[in-house]
């Protein structure tokens, strides 16, 4: 469900923990930020009692972006299964490689025979 985030707290979210959540910023450039809950836990004495310093990050993983595997020059943003103008499969695109392989001049695809989803990095 996607919701405007200018007046919502945690109070307001139904959150599960180890759930990939996608934050959307809408103004350009639209970032896209997955987030996962991992842990829940009541406050300890010794946590900061002033709720700005909320949510806290305890961890920053290694981000691994993957580069499109027709140009392998950007990071990829698309990806592909069962693509037959893929040379693998599943198959990494940047927008740029995407758009020339599946989509004419008007924005609308050559063809459907495939699935595709957006490639948030892991």
């Amino acid at each position: 469900e996607a919701k405007d985030m200018a007046g919502v707290t945690f109070d307001d979210l139904e959150i599960v923990i180890g759930k990939t959540y996608l934050y959307v910023h809408m103004e350009e450039p639209h970032c896209e930020h997955p987030i996962v809950f991992r842990d829940v836990r009541l406050a300890h004495p010794d946590d900061p009692v002033d709720r700005r310093d909320y949510p806290a990050r305890l961890f920053v993983g290694r981000k691994y972006r993957r580069k499109c595997q027709m140009c392998d020059v950007f990071e990829a943003r698309h990806v592909t299964h069962k693509d037959r103008h893929a040379p693998c499969h599943p198959c990494f695109f940047c927008d740029q490689c995407f758009n020339c392989l599946h989509l004419n001049k008007d924005g609308e695809p050559w063809y459907t025979e495939y699935e595709h989803n957006f490639y948030h990095h892991e």
